[in-house]
């Protein structure tokens, strides 16, 4: 084979590789809304989630919204349990983020500690998706500092899980697509927070038990495939490149 058809032919294998390859990246966005139910709050004045523990948002309602990528999970730790099944998906952090606004306005962000220290340099982001027999259940955790074989002092560590009727879910993927329609309010999932630690020499403790009433699950970004003019272009570049420098001839040229 001549050094021009080699070069054709890893030109030909080029662009089929970079079109059979597409992203799997799939950001799935959520909204929710529920109750407070407890509430504790002490010494959070100048804490960065002041705002959000005013006794404002006590036992009133509160909204929320939630994204994360599933390119960045981890493979799924698969469970097989009493009455079903699970999988839980790790993943860096800020793969995931969810934020709870007060009744207040004020804004809970449940992945970042704001201007609040950090208490382990490995801070834990995981999705649980399980099925059973009573309840298929899909739960969003963090974790920084709680509980790491022994008892803390400080930690920030909260979750939030969103229950489906038993059966919705035919596997324990991540890519999940549902909207609950839930007139009277009846519990349709749970979120628990707590903050705990010592700022300016003063301990302080936020704690919180809410229910969920209703929320939705949806896909914001679908797979992506690789753009196809960008690419011609990078080749048509190229080829012009490869015949300016005489590696590739034309027809004719071939003929003299």
């Amino acid at each position: 084979m001549s050094k021009v058809s080699s070069i054709k032919v890893g030109l030909a294998l080029l662009v089929a590789i970079a079109f059979s390859n597409t992203a799997k990246a799939v950001i799935i966005e959520g909204t929710f809304n529920g109750t407070m139910w407890e509430w504790q709050s002490t010494n959070m004045e100048n804490h960065a989630d002041a705002d959000f523990f005013s006794h404002e948002n006590a036992f009133r309602e509160f909204t929320g919204e939630f994204w994360y990528d599933t390119a960045l999970a981890s493979a799924p730790v698969l469970r097989n349990e009493f009455f079903g099944e699970s999988a839980t998906y790790a993943g860096p952090h800020n793969w995931m983020h969810t934020s709870v606004i007060g009744y207040n306005g004020a804004v809970l962000d449940l992945t970042s500690s704001g201007s609040a220290p950090t208490f382990t340099s490995s801070q834990r982001e995981e999705i649980s998706v399980s099925t059973s027999d009573y309840m298929d259940l899909i739960q969003l955790s963090y974790n920084d500092g709680e509980l790491h074989g022994h008892n803390s002092e400080t930690y920030r560590v909260g979750f939030i899980d969103f229950r489906f009727e038993s059966s919705f879910l035919n596997d324990l993927d991540l890519v999940l697509e549902h909207t609950t329609n839930n007139r009277d309010l009846s519990v349709m999932g749970y979120m628990e927070f707590w903050t705990i630690g010592k700022q300016d020499g003063v301990d302080y403790f936020g704690w919180m038990v809410a229910q969920v009433n209703n929320f939705s699950i949806r896909i914001k970004e679908p797979v992506t495939v690789a753009e196809p003019s960008i690419l011609l272009l990078f080749l048509g570049s190229l080829l012009f490149l490869l015949w300016r420098a005489g590696i590739l001839t034309t027809r004719s040229e071939q003929k003299i």
